[in-house]
């Protein structure tokens, strides 16, 4: 029963070690289109740039921008690339000057869409100045996609 015990206990270490390696693996690479494409460094093979673009047009010069796996090539266009990061999507970290708004919930009645109503007894500090941009991580009722925005007025 010890035996089992130290195995299963070692079993489940390693798969949390993997889960962890698996995050900080991560090659995120935004497009301006929106599109996000997410890889792990340890299945590329290689990546390499083309002359080719997607719809199979020979150009002058690199187009594309190609992530070769074992089973699949990603072919992203240079121009739609906006920013590649590497390491963990499931860790939102904000630039400076962004206010996170996801404590002071207590103190918003509601959005409608393109104006947040604080509640008449909200602390002074609680309320976002002009210029500020905010952040809302939460997918709930109050912002049901989250919230990325600047204060306007």
């Amino acid at each position: 029963m010890k035996r089992l015990t130290l195995t299963i206990a070692l079993a489940a270490a390693g798969l949390w070690q993997a889960a962890a390696q698996a995050e900080a693996d991560q090659v995120l690479v935004f497009r301006n289109t929106g599109e996000v494409n997410l890889l792990y460094a340890s299945e590329i093979d290689s990546i390499t740039v083309s002359d080719t673009d997607t719809e199979g047009v020979a150009h002058g010069g690199p187009v594309c921008q190609v992530f070769h796996t074992a089973d699949t090539a990603i072919v992203v266009p240079i121009a739609e690339i906006d920013s590649v990061a590497f390491g963990s999507r499931n860790e939102i970290e904000l630039r400076g000057g962004v206010r996170d708004i996801t404590r002071d919930s207590a103190w918003i009645s509601h959005y409608d869409g393109s104006c947040i109503y604080y509640c008449a007894d909200t602390p002074a500090d609680s309320i976002p100045s002009v210029g500020q941009r905010l952040f809302y991580s939460e997918a709930d009722g109050l912002f049901p996609f989250g919230l990325a925005a600047k204060v306007d007025d």
